[in-house]
C-alpha cells in the first residue's frame, strides 16, 4: 500500500472520528476530508490513474469549499490580513529635538 493512500486513510479516519464523537465541528471535519481527498488524488496522479484523479480533486474541491463557507475560512481570512500588516510599510518620521 502506497504511503499517499495510508496517510490519506489516517485523516480520513481521524475526521470521521472527531466528527462522530463530536470533538470536531462539520467544517473541520470537511477540511480533514479535502486533505485526505488530495492524497488521494496525488496517488492516483502518481498510479496514473487519471478518473480517479479528477474525481479526487473535485471532492476535495467541493470539501474545501464547505471547509471555507462553514467558518474555516475565518482564521485563514485572519491569518491572512496579520501577514498583510507585516508587509504594509510604515511611515516613521525622525524624532523631534
Amino acid at each position: 500500500m502506497s504511503v499517499l493512500i495510508t496517510l490519506g486513510l489516517g485523516v480520513m479516519a481521524c475526521a470521521y472520528a472527531g466528527m462522530l464523537t463530536g470533538r470536531l465541528a462539520g467544517y473541520r471535519a470537511s477540511g480533514l476530508l479535502a486533505v485526505s481527498s488530495i492524497l488521494g488524488a496525488a496517488h492516483s496522479v502518481r498510479s496514473h490513474h487519471t478518473v480517479n484523479a479528477c474525481l479526487f480533486a473535485v471532492q476535495a474541491a467541493v470539501l474545501a469549499w464547505a471547509w471555507w463557507n462553514g467558518g474555516g475560512g475565518d482564521d485563514s481570512r485572519r491569518g491572512l490580513r496579520r501577514l498583510r500588516h507585516l508587509f504594509t510599510p510604515v511611515r516613521r518620521t525622525a524624532p523631534a529635538a
